[in-house]
């Protein structure tokens, strides 16, 4: 069985948090999303990070 995680670019992690890519990025550059970069430095995030990441969000919203 395959288990390999699924991975996103910048645009579809801002789709699945509702941000821009842009917003993506900032967040990946300020270290509260975790990313890796191809060798020509385009962004790959796992969905697991981004959904860890929404959670998180989350949770920080509703304790305020």
């Amino acid at each position: 069985m395959n288990t390999m995680e699924q991975i996103l670019t910048s645009a579809e992690a801002g789709k699945r948090l509702n941000l821009s890519s842009e917003r993506v990025r900032q967040l990946e550059r300020m270290g509260k999303l975790h990313a890796v970069r191809t060798t020509n430095g385009i962004r790959l995030f796992t969905a697991s990070a981004v959904e860890e990441f929404r959670r998180r969000r989350q949770q920080h919203r509703e304790t305020r």
